[in-house]
């Protein structure tokens, strides 16, 4: 680019998406779902973090059980989604 803007060439600069037009409802509902699935990350996260709110340091013993739950909780969510999939989407 700084070889373009040397020889006299405008340069121009990538729209911004807000800017355009910014999000609808589709986008904002898909950025839910998306906030939905992460959010038991964080809760795992907080739970097992080194130093948590207590001042108490998590151990390797909490780490499986958590682990064992977010497996639980990502299956089933997705089995939440193949099933509104069959039921949205029948031929």
């Amino acid at each position: 680019m700084a070889s373009i803007r040397s020889k006299g060439k405008k340069v121009l600069e990538p729209r911004r998406y807000i800017a355009v037009g910014g999000l609808n409802a589709y986008n904002w509902s898909i950025i839910n779902k998306y906030m939905e699935i992460l959010s038991p990350l964080k809760e795992a996260t907080s739970l097992v973090e080194g130093r948590g709110k207590a001042g108490k340091n998590s151990a390797i013993w909490e780490v499986i059980p958590t682990f064992n739950w977010l497996l639980r909780v990502f299956k089933e969510k997705k089995d939440r989604v193949a099933e509104a999939i069959i039921e949205d989407y029948l031929n």
